[in-house]
């Protein structure tokens, strides 16, 4: 746990993800305002509060880490489900 957050509100974990997608990782998270620190060491740490935090963050990563041709299946599957159900 990062020194400075001795007494969280929450649960807060590191994100192991590649240092060069920390950065776009942190601004999104913070756009969503869900509590997230960069340490001087590089590392990124994200507080998660509620379920639906979880649920934010576990999508923001895998929108940074997932090839786009692997977002574009998935896509492509939720569009076939959803045709199937009409």
């Amino acid at each position: 746990m990062p020194p400075h957050l001795s007494t969280p509100t929450g649960n807060v974990y590191p994100l192991e993800v590649n240092r060069s997608d920390r950065s776009l990782l942190y601004h999104r998270l913070q756009t969503l305002e869900i509590s997230c620190w960069r340490l001087d060491d590089g590392s990124l740490w994200v507080e998660v509060n509620h379920a639906i935090e979880a649920v934010l963050v576990r999508s923001v990563v895998q929108q940074i880490m997932t090839e786009r041709r692997e977002l574009v299946g998935w896509l492509e599957r939720c569009w076939q489900a959803r045709d199937r159900r009409m």
